[in-house]
């Protein structure tokens, strides 16, 4: 990138670390829990071990002026790393009434170990499934608009349950105001100046399926309360996570790094 000076251009530079996109889903309705249970991963240690890409400090970050992770989980202790939160347009996504006769709760697997779908969430489901009536949309291997469609469509997204953070997937289904579950790792939270209680997501706490069990129960037991928490999602992720907000970040952060090298310029001169 190049940025003039009252002399010469000077290079800033900048790198990303994008977590993976999800791009292919597949739909599943009313799983038979059974059947399924039979391909289940119980072990959790072994999926979480795969949820990193690896986090270590590498010497290109070394010569970048402005280091940035969109999810804490990613931050390396003692680098001069920083979290910008994703962007997201949210506000071309309207929140949704749905009225479905059953209450549905969909989930995207699309990388099963990172979101703890084999080991936690579907076990945790076939025992609420005991005893409450709902219906159950796994997605994945279909286009991305049709994974929206059912998203939209739903009462409740789980999202992921191992990382400690939301994902993109929940970014998506909140902007649609459909409360989202996930697990929120505290000590991530802190890095970034906040705490669960300020996040409208529904939090299981813990990485067993009992706690994922006691997340979800009262809004099976009393659906109701969907309504309130679906207004406390939408207006969240649009004053956190709206593309004109997270914008006005990215100039703040271009304007630092800008007057830093402009400075030494000057300086030099």
């Amino acid at each position: 990138m190049l940025f003039d000076s009252p002399n010469e251009p000077t290079d800033v530079k900048i790198t990303f670390h994008f977590p993976n996109y999800e791009k292919s889903w597949f739909k599943l309705d009313n799983i038979n829990f059974l059947e399924m249970s039979k391909n289940w991963n119980l072990e959790i240690v072994k999926e979480k071990e795969n949820i990193t890409m690896g986090l270590w400090p590498l010497k290109t970050y070394r010569n970048i002026d402005l280091q940035t992770v969109l999810t804490p989980d990613l931050l390396i202790s003692g680098e001069k790393i920083m979290y910008t939160p994703q962007g997201f347009p949210t506000t071309k996504s309207t929140i949704q009434k749905n009225e479905n006769k059953r209450l549905v709760i969909s989930h995207a697997p699309s990388n099963s170990s990172k979101k703890g779908t084999e080991s936690l969430i579907l076990p945790a489901l076939e025992i609420l499934s005991k005893k409450y009536d709902f219906e159950i949309k796994l997605i994945t291997g279909m286009a991305h608009d049709e994974c929206l469609e059912i998203i939209k469509k739903s009462d409740i997204f789980i999202d992921q349950v191992l990382v400690g953070f939301y994902g993109n997937a929940a970014l998506e289904a909140m902007s649609y105001g459909i409360p989202t579950v996930a697990y929120l790792d505290e000590k991530y939270l802190r890095l970034v100046g906040t705490s669960s209680k300020k996040i409208p997501i529904i939090n299981t706490k813990y990485q067993n399926k009992e706690a994922i069990v006691d997340a979800l129960e009262p809004f099976l037991k009393e659906s109701t309360m969907l309504k309130n928490l679906s207004k406390k999602t939408k207006k969240w992720v649009t004053k956190h996570h709206d593309y004109q907000i997270i914008g006005k970040l990215w100039l703040w952060n271009y304007k630092k790094v800008i007057d830093v090298k402009l400075n030494w310029y000057q300086n030099l001169l």
